[in-house]
């Protein structure tokens, strides 16, 4: 690289990369992930504890069979145990502490285009479902 295209030479010109997070917001609202999930637990979130411990002593099980330490006689699999954890990662989480709201004069904008968006979608979804009965491959 020469000339003002070098980010080392000149870093205002940089390219925003993976590593930059100034504006990065993958799921709309990143102040929501820095809350923690709301206690005392409730049925679900202790649902969730019990799947995640459920699936990290399924892949326990199964290593200690690959391992050859006991023989289990059948096999548990990674992909299970992996499920199991993450559902219950996401039962836990299922409830977080309120974030506030920091436009609230835009909440009935924002409702507005969700309800708009879902609609949407589910009409677009029902047209292709309805396409492929008719239109499909037979």
């Amino acid at each position: 690289m020469t000339g003002a295209s070098n980010p080392i030479l000149y870093p205002e010109t940089a390219f925003m990369g993976y590593r930059d997070k100034t504006n990065y917001e993958p799921f709309g609202d990143p102040a929501s992930y820095n809350t923690r999930p709301v206690r005392p637990y409730n049925a679900t979130q202790w649902a969730g504890v019990a799947l995640g411990s459920l699936g990290i002593l399924m892949a326990l099980l199964h290593f200690g069979n690959e391992l050859g330490w006991f023989a289990l006689g059948f096999d548990l699999g990674v992909p299970a145990s992996i499920s199991a954890m993450m559902l219950g990662s996401l039962l836990v989480n299922s409830r977080r502490e309120p974030v506030p709201d920091l436009a609230p004069e835009l909440a009935a904008a924002r409702r507005r285009w969700t309800l708009i968006v879902t609609l949407t979608v589910v009409a677009l979804i029902g047209v292709a479902m309805i396409a492929d009965a008719f239109l499909g491959a037979k």
